[in-house]
């Protein structure tokens, strides 16, 4: 929380003099504003989403956060909520309207079609695995948990056995030395990380998978060759 927040609400909790109704109620109140104020900051970041993904694709591009969501079903690992869906549509084309019908990302649908789309999520995963580089079309730098991250095997789950490391950071905290990125072989290494906030693309496209926003290295050992695909 700011701190000209936490500042407020303590003023707000201290004895003031006010009869315990009055405070409580001013106590509320400030709640309130903190969380409609949090809504509007969520539903102006959904707009923008939606408008950058319209001018990338040339179409309309809708995204839906808040309220809208409560009409997804999806199982997610412990820690991690839905923040945001954008783009949602069947393989087949169609595209849902999840304001009046409800879908499932965890089920393909009767013809066998899943549910593709944009998604936010947020939270954070403490996970031991190995980090690897392996150069391919979709990125060089993937993360690989040892255990899996989600137990319940859905449509959705397959989403979560590989972490696409974007970031140009990675290779420093990961200490992976120029040299060995150089040879474009593969080389991987144990590691301890707690990675915060994902994008997450589910489609067709090299670019599909999940990425976390930060990554925190807890441990992470020297690495050595091993074999693609593998």
């Amino acid at each position: 929380m700011p701190d000209h927040v936490q500042s407020g609400y303590a003023s707000l909790t201290r004895p003031t003099g006010l009869p315990d109704i009055m405070r409580n109620t001013l106590l509320i109140a400030a709640c309130l504003a903190l969380t409609f104020a949090g809504a509007q900051a969520n539903a102006t970041e959904c707009q923008s989403r939606s408008a950058l993904l319209t001018h990338h694709y040339g179409r309309p591009v809708s995204c839906h956060c808040g309220a809208e969501l409560a009409n997804v079903e999806v199982t997610l690992p412990k820690g991690l909520v839905l923040a945001r869906a954008c783009n949602l549509r069947f393989s087949d084309g169609r595209s849902p309207d999840i304001r009046q019908e409800r879908i499932s990302l965890d089920r393909y649908d009767s013809a066998g079609n899943a549910i593709y789309g944009e998604f936010l999520l947020k939270g954070e995963l403490h996970l031991t695995g190995y980090v690897r580089y392996e150069p391919s079309d979709g990125g060089d730098l993937w993360f690989r948990p040892s255990v899996p991250v989600l137990q319940r095997q859905t449509a959705f789950e397959p989403n979560f056995r590989f972490f696409a490391l974007r970031q140009q950071s990675a290779y420093s905290k990961f200490r992976l030395a120029k040299h060995l990125r150089a040879k474009g072989d593969c080389f991987q290494a144990k590691a301890e990380v707690v990675f915060r906030g994902f994008e997450l693309l589910v489609n067709e496209s090299d670019e599909a998978g999940i990425s976390p926003r930060t990554i925190k290295v807890i441990n992470v050992s020297g690495f050595s060759a091993c074999k693609r695909g593998e």
